[in-house]
């Protein structure tokens, strides 16, 4: 520390000053790459993440919206309720995990993976089909913009 300091009263009033306009100018670039940079990017890339979230929520909403508007079409099919089920989500790419009957004409499900938008896809092709639904529970999935889901499901009457 001495050093510098016998370094820096060795100096002229002119070198002084260009050394302190040096340092300010070097620790403003050192602010501007260290500190505002990473900070602007930061709040870019949340804009543009609170922005998909923005757009996901809208098109569940409008989805689940279209769900409930749909018309209850009766099942003619001769299949019990847990075989079109089954059929149905292996055909719309989505797994059971756990499907279990809950008396005559009604159906656990719990399916733990699923897009959202998949999902309410089938479900609306479901209720086309004349298979309802009685109570459902949402939760998000472990990887993001998946679903996990409890459900039961009965025939339209």
């Amino acid at each position: 520390m001495q050093g510098l300091k016998s370094w820096w009263s060795a100096l002229s009033g002119r070198e002084r000053r260009l050394v302190t306009l040096m340092l300010l100018l070097v620790g403003g670039v050192l602010l501007w790459l260290g500190v505002w940079r990473p900070v602007e990017a930061g709040i870019t890339s949340a804009w543009v993440r609170y922005g998909a979230s923005v757009d996901a929520n809208a098109s569940v909403r409008a989805k689940v919206a279209a769900l409930k508007a749909a018309p209850a079409v009766p099942n003619r099919g001769d299949a019990a309720i847990g075989q079109s089920v089954a059929q149905s989500a292996s055909e719309a790419g989505l797994t059971l995990d756990r499907s279990a009957a809950q008396g005559e004409g009604r159906l656990a499900i719990t399916i733990g993976s699923a897009r959202a938008g998949a999902l309410l896809a089938w479900l609306s092709g479901l209720e086309a089909r004349g298979v309802q639904v009685e109570t459902i529970s949402m939760m998000p999935g472990t990887t993001p913009g998946t679903v996990v889901v409890q459900a039961v499901l009965r025939e339209a009457v």
